[in-house]
């Protein structure tokens, strides 16, 4: 029975979930040289701590919102939660950087199954005239997670300890687990239609690939295994070209310029950005000797003003064309990348705080309208494709961002332990990587003004008489 008393309590469950996996992103990064100290791990092995994460819920995203159209959303939220929880936990006795590793990869399969399925429990449990509030709710609770978890990481780190940061995460979690139980049918069922499972694998092979390749680009097997992860997308194209019921229906990107544009900038603005926070907290640890909360603190400035301007910059692209706003947004990213990429010990904190509310003006003045862009050029029937495919840029940006970041410490420091005596290598790190950044996100802007151009002009066109 659809009660309000249930509905509140899915509506828990899913915030929770939001909350808990940017949350384990922003909060896990900032711990990571506290981490790297207990274990003695290089710079690859951290860094590949934050990318299997986000590697591992690229891989599986799109196979499980599949699934759940298929076989029940239910289950499989509750199932992921499960696991979640337990690898949560598990973290926090990790014994080796290897195991950590390991244990993050099944966490991010957790998340996944959440992900891929917590948006749509709302759509199915709240009627058409609330879905927009509870969206709103569940969606801010993302940029509640990655604005807490800095500050949270570094506290618990310098109080308790970095193994605490998991012990505490686990309870909202808990929380969501007993609402998830009590507010949700375990709703299996038998498959009807095929599952695509060729092209399931296809996209997994690919992004774990890109993932192994871009962490070993010091060792002979780099660049085959990135060759290997174009060949996989070859391959995955062609089996959802051929499919009746394919994994990734393509023709929502056939003739539609707004859908494919708007996701390929969503691809384009991750991947140049996402990783900013992670080499910044191990920059003010390393070279300004900065604990983990300090630094935490700092870098809470980006997405703390990212959260409080997307609310208005969604009511901006409201009343004026979103494509100025996706393209001043990229301009003030890029103007923040290529800022910090001049950065050394030397630096300002006054510059680095500066530097991060750029960069959090700009993001937010892209994510809003460039999904405004993007769900307004599909029909409703297909709102929840469009938003599967859309996370998946996004989380592909995301891993697209760390593997070039473990790519470059991988050839500039190799498998030294990141302290102290290669802050000079780490800074040159620094200068490579967001200076590519700069490099993507130009592209982006082009894009996007490109766009913003042949909207301009079609426009003109309808009013010729």
């Amino acid at each position: 029975m659809n009660t309000p008393s249930r509905r509140r309590g899915v509506l828990f469950a899913v915030a929770a979930t939001q909350f808990a996996a940017p949350f384990m992103i922003s909060s896990v990064g900032i711990v990571l040289p506290a981490i790297g100290r207990d274990f003695q791990a290089s710079g690859v092995a951290l860094s590949m701590v934050e990318s299997v994460f986000l590697g591992v819920n690229a891989m599986f995203l799109l196979a499980f919102g599949r699934a759940s159209d298929l076989m029940g959303r239910n289950w499989i939220f509750t199932l992921g939660l499960i696991i979640f929880c337990l690898s949560t936990v598990a973290l926090g006795f990790s014994p080796t950087i290897h195991a950590m590793i390991a244990i993050r990869a099944l966490q991010a399969l957790g998340g996944a199954m959440q992900v891929s399925t917590g948006l749509a429990i709302l759509m199915d449990v709240y009627p058409s005239e609330e879905r927009g509030r509870v969206l709103g709710i569940s969606l801010a609770c993302i940029y509640l997670g990655l604005s807490t978890g800095p500050f949270m990481g570094g506290y618990l780190a310098d109080i308790l300890g970095w193994r605490w940061l998991f012990f505490l995460c686990v309870v909202p979690c808990l929380a969501a687990l007993v609402q998830a139980f009590r507010a949700l049918k375990w709703d299996f069922r038998r498959l009807e239609v095929p599952f695509d499972y060729a092209g399931a694998l296809a996209s997994m092979v690919c992004i774990g690939l890109l993932l192994s390749g871009g962490a070993n680009m010091d060792t002979d097997y780099g660049f085959p295994l990135l060759g290997g992860s174009l060949a996989a997308l070859a391959v995955f194209l062609r089996i959802e070209s051929r499919r009746e019921n394919p994994l990734l229906d393509l023709g929502l990107f056939k003739g539609n310029v707004d859908f494919s544009f708007g996701n390929l900038l969503q691809f384009l603005n991750y991947s140049a950005t996402f990783g900013l926070t992670f080499l910044m907290s191990l920059f003010l640890q390393l070279g300004h000797g900065m604990t983990p909360l300090h630094a935490g603190t700092i870098l809470v400035v980006q997405p703390l003003v990212q959260s409080v301007l997307s609310p208005l910059c969604g009511r901006l692209a409201d009343r004026y064309p979103p494509e100025p706003l996706v393209t001043a947004g990229m301009l003030l990213s890029m103007a923040g990348l290529g800022w910090a990429s001049t950065f050394d010990a030397a630096t300002s904190m006054a510059s680095v705080i500066v530097m991060l509310a750029v960069m959090g003006v700009g993001i937010a003045l892209f994510v809003s309208p460039n999904m405004k862009t993007i769900m307004g050029s599909v029909p409703p029937k297909s709102y929840g494709v469009a938003t599967a495919i859309t996370g998946q840029m996004r989380i592909i940006g995301m891993t697209f961002s760390m593997v070039a970041i473990s790519m470059v410490i991988s050839v500039i420091i190799g498998d030294r332990v990141l302290d102290t005596d290669v802050f000079d290598l780490f800074n040159r790190v620094v200068k490579v990587v967001l200076g590519g950044g700069c490099v993507v996100g130009a592209l982006g802007m082009l894009l996007s003004l490109a766009a913003s151009r042949r909207k301009r002009r079609a426009a003109r066109k309808s009013v010729e008489p």
